[in-house]
């Protein structure tokens, strides 16, 4: 597996040391446990984090999130996200917020999964995302298109919601 930009700035550490067994309990509870949609979004995380290309993996990441949510729509699936996290909730630690991102990433979503070029999603008349935006996240000066960080934010964020649910 190949981290992310953001997966790399945090450091293997003690603390995260100390919260392997229980998340390792957490994996065994969902994978045991009655629900198919956490343990598709589960499986969808993992594929994710395999997957060699960050839009694919930020697509199936979004996937498990819907697996979860089963949403209908952008609007359903940010009210369902920012209820399940806190509107406020950071996105990414020290960027953007659940509710700022969670109809661009649901844009993103099906831009990707309908095959269309993400330059046309600024011109969307419903939902205009520039997805190719050069954004840049704390502690950083690179500059990375819109789409990546999103697509790494809905990694973080998938990692959130079965911590919770």
């Amino acid at each position: 597996m190949e981290p992310a930009p953001w997966a790399l700035k945090k450091t293997f550490d003690r603390e995260l040391l100390k919260s392997v067994p229980s998340t390792i309990k957490s994996i065994q509870q969902i994978m045991e446990g009655p629900s198919a949609e956490r343990r598709n979004a589960l499986f969808l995380l993992q594929l994710g984090l395999e997957h060699f290309h960050p839009l694919i993996a930020g697509l199936l990441w979004v996937m498990g999130l819907d697996a979860i949510f089963d949403s209908h729509g952008r609007n359903d699936f940010k009210k369902k996200l920012c209820g399940c996290l806190g509107a406020s909730t950071d996105a990414l630690p020290g960027w953007k917020t659940v509710e700022e991102i969670a109809v661009p990433l649901y844009t993103l979503r099906s831009k990707l999964a309908h095959g269309v070029d993400l330059r046309k999603a600024a011109s969307d008349p419903k939902y205009p995302v520039d997805l190719i935006e050069k954004h840049t996240l704390p502690d950083s000066s690179e500059q990375v298109p819109y789409a990546l960080l999103l697509s790494e934010a809905a990694c973080y964020l998938l990692c959130q919601v079965l911590q919770k649910e």
